[in-house]
């Protein structure tokens, strides 16, 4: 933002005030938006569109009959991505989204991130944070054009201008009308889509292809353990979707029930970790680690602090982004010895739909603490944190925190002494055990997919960044 990393003064004319005061629409780097908007070739989206429509002021279930959209399943290069999975019981048909429809976020941190609604999100429904509009019969417009556009640079700079608010933003329908677009006919319009699509649709391909190296990587340490397992792109677990997604029946004998009465703890899913029990030679977590397994502690942030902390959403499943991770302050840090990691310490994401079960390794030397809501594993010499944390992330590892994780509604959580019971292969010589050596060749096999998809997924990132400014370049007035 301009205020944050700018210090300005400067005057405007009274005849240049209009209706805003406000320090942002006046500021000097704004200037070539306030050109491009009183250019001859542009059109405000009064003209073109709708009038914007409210969503719903509802907070979407782990179930129900009606898809229900909302910002966080906008994305920054105007697609939508329908994780976590959220649903409504029912709505009014005229809360229905359209194909054809264009959805942006009016508040949060995607403020701004536009979309354009296609068969795949037909029927469902979207939340109070965004607004729906659509392209008036009249108007020679593109809705693939329209919404490319707001999110393109001048388009993002319009929002920045006219928004409004103090510590929450957002933008409201008037001010969503008020924006500006080129007047361009449908042919050229038309045109310069089919450009852009070009490159990507090679972003689509080269995404693709690092998600299923990303699969892979399972196939890869399962195999190499000669574990059968035949997989399935389609696999979901409940403690992420927070739904069963199919009807099932089955029943236990009063003999076999042990531990809780809970119908996900005893799913015919998990004879496969019975199977793994009885076929391998393993061994409980906490029997391989050298302190006991803790959860971190609730931070005290600090921008100026030097104490890097880790929370769920800094644990990629893969790696950590360490970039985006808040700080605190030495003091704090020296007073929660219990939330500090080491290198090597396995940081299992142990709260909420989604995040739960992610697992990374801190490979760092720097000090830093987790929150409350990671649990910290810390593991003997005999094992290989990396190989441990790729069997975590495996089919036999997430059937573990589908069987252990407690709560309901959203509000689920993986308690320390339950992710104590998880089953690993034991370390060790001889027929079922697999020996650090065994491991750590393992362990490189399988980094070597990751680091391919990791590459894959920097070129995709290059390819929406061309797609946007060859897109820009197209559309300059």
């Amino acid at each position: 933002m301009i205020a944050e990393t700018s210090n300005y003064y400067y005057s405007t004319p009274s005849w240049m005030e209009g209706n805003r005061l406000d320090f942002v629409f006046h500021h000097p780097e704004l200037e070539p938006v306030r050109r491009f908007r009183q250019s001859d070739a542009v059109v405000p989206l009064i003209s073109v569109v709708t009038r914007p429509e409210y969503g719903l002021s509802k907070s979407g279930l782990p179930e129900g009959s009606v898809g229900f959209l909302n910002v966080q399943h906008l994305t920054f290069n105007g697609e939508i991505f329908f994780e976590p999975p959220t649903y409504l019981a029912s709505c009014d048909e005229e809360s229905l989204l359209r194909e054809g429809d264009i959805l942006i976020a009016r508040t949060g941190h995607t403020l701004g991130k536009a979309a354009l609604i296609t068969a795949r999100y037909d029927g469902f429904t979207f939340g109070s944070f965004c607004l729906r509009f659509s392209i008036l019969p009249n108007a020679n417009f593109s809705n693939e054009f329209v919404t490319r556009f707001l999110n393109s640079r001048m388009g993002q700079l319009q929002i920045l201008m006219l928004k409004s608010g103090s510590g929450k933003y957002n933008i409201n329908a008037e001010q969503i009308l008020d924006i500006r677009i080129p007047n361009y006919d449908i042919d050229r319009q038309n045109e310069i889509i089919a450009t852009v699509k070009e490159i990507e649709a090679t972003a689509v391909t080269l995404r693709r292809q690092a998600e299923g190296h990303r699969s892979a990587t399972q196939d890869v340490l399962l195999q190499e353990l000669n574990i059968p397992f035949a997989h399935n792109d389609n696999v979901t677990y409940f403690f992420k979707s927070g739904a069963e997604k199919q009807t099932i029946w089955f029943n236990v004998f009063p003999d076999e029930i042990a531990d809780r009465m809970q119908y996900l703890f005893y799913h015919p899913r998990f004879e496969a970790l019975d199977r793994f029990t009885h076929n391998y030679r393993t061994a409980s977590l906490i029997s391989i680690c050298t302190t006991p397994i803790i959860r971190g502690e609730q931070p005290s942030y600090d921008e100026e602090g030097d104490v890097t902390v880790l929370k769920t959403i800094d644990l990629k499943n893969g790696y950590i982004d360490y970039e985006s991770a808040l700080r605190v302050s030495a003091d704090f840090f020296e007073a929660h010895p219990n939330a500090q990691v080491q290198r090597g310490d396995i940081l299992v994401a142990s709260t909420g739909y989604v995040s739960l079960g992610k697992v990374d390794v801190y490979d760092r030397d720097e000090p830093a603490i987790v929150d409350g809501h990671i649990s910290i594993v810390r593991v003997n010499e005999n094992y290989n944190p990396y190989f441990l944390a790729y069997f975590l992330r495996s089919h036999l590892g997430q059937l573990q925190f589908e069987k252990w994780f407690t709560g309901s509604s959203g509000q689920i959580e993986l308690q320390p002494p339950d992710l104590a019971k998880f089953i690993v292969p034991a370390c060790g010589t001889g027929n079922g055990y697999v020996s650090i050596e065994e491991q750590n060749r393992i362990a490189e096999r399988v980094a070597e997919q990751l680091e391919r998809a990791r590459e894959l997924e920097s070129l995709v990132r290059a390819k929406w960044q061309e797609a946007k400014e060859r897109f820009e370049e197209l559309t300059t007035i």
